[in-house]
């Protein structure tokens, strides 16, 4: 081994820039609503998510809900923030609408997203997941079923 002898390699230089992001401005787009689940048979949760918002720095979001049809929105805990894009109901047990408000800190105009509806319970059509009405035929039985 040799001592006192430096070895020799490759150096680069580069040069990064940071630009500071775009401020929004005026009333921002309210954005379309979602649910993950639209229908509950048994108390139950759903995720809610907002598309297509306004953007820019300064948006911030804000997860409403009413029940269902009433058009009486209060805010919901937990459902705030600048990235709260998607929001996870408590358990529902009544049917019940959603909606995101969507704010610009720059002069403080918003506007809303569509309405998402989660319904709870009920007798539902026959084609439904849940709860479907049985149905008593007078037929002849085949594999097992009755038709």
């Amino acid at each position: 081994a040799r001592r006192g002898v430096a070895g020799y390699g490759e150096a680069e230089d580069y040069s990064v820039t940071v630009t500071a992001g775009v401020p929004c401005a005026g009333t921002p787009a309210g954005g379309t609503a979602s649910a993950s689940v639209t229908y509950l048979c048994a108390a139950g949760t759903s995720v809610l998510s907002v598309a297509s918002i306004g953007s820019g720095t300064g948006i911030s979001l804000q997860w409403q809900s009413s029940p269902a049809g009433a058009n009486t929105f209060t805010d919901v805990t937990g459902g705030t923030g600048a990235t709260t894009t998607s929001y996870t109901s408590a358990s529902l047990s009544a049917s019940t609408d959603f909606r995101c408000k969507v704010t610009c800190s720059n002069g403080g105009a918003f506007s809303y997203s569509t309405t998402a509806t989660v319904t709870f319970g009920g007798v539902p059509s026959n084609d439904l997941v849940c709860n479907a009405t049985p149905l008593s035929l007078n037929g002849a039985v085949i594999n097992a079923n009755t038709v």
